[in-house]
């Protein structure tokens, strides 16, 4: 699986994704992690920055790693806070009680918003798969 050229066409033109300096730091993090080092999520996160703002949508991405190559903060945060499944892969930052995802088992972005007892998620498709998201909403 490769990232399509026309997602590596966008990426490479827009001034707010830039190239990771470290993919080492992906593999380590996935490890940590306990996900799969396969799927758009990884060959994605290895090539490029997640981090960017987009008007499409009203949340801003996140990235996997911080810049010193430690995971972010804000996948703790989901794991631990918001009790987040493993295989659910945060983003964005947790706007307006959402979140967004991406599930490692079938690639698909979704939405996640907590159901009225605030004891479980509702999950909505935003995106069969990241590579289409990002070809949809990045700037």
């Amino acid at each position: 699986m490769t990232i399509p050229n026309d997602l590596i066409d966008k990426c490479e033109r827009n001034q707010y994704c830039w190239h990771r300096e470290t993919p080492s730091d992906i593999d380590v993090a996935f490890e940590k992690l306990g996900l799969p080092k396969t799927g758009e999520l990884y060959i994605f996160a290895r090539k490029y920055c997640l981090q960017f703002a987009s008007e499409s949508i009203p949340f801003q991405l996140v990235d996997i790693v911080e810049d010193d190559g430690t995971i972010s903060d804000n996948i703790y945060y989901a794991r631990e806070e918001l009790k987040i499944e493993p295989t659910l892969v945060p983003i964005s930052t947790y706007e307006a009680e959402s979140i967004l995802v991406v599930d490692v088992n079938d690639e698909r972005v979704l939405q996640l918003t907590p159901n009225d007892a605030g004891d479980a998620w509702i999950s909505e498709i935003i995106s069969p798969s990241l590579y289409s998201f990002m070809l949809s909403h990045l700037p």
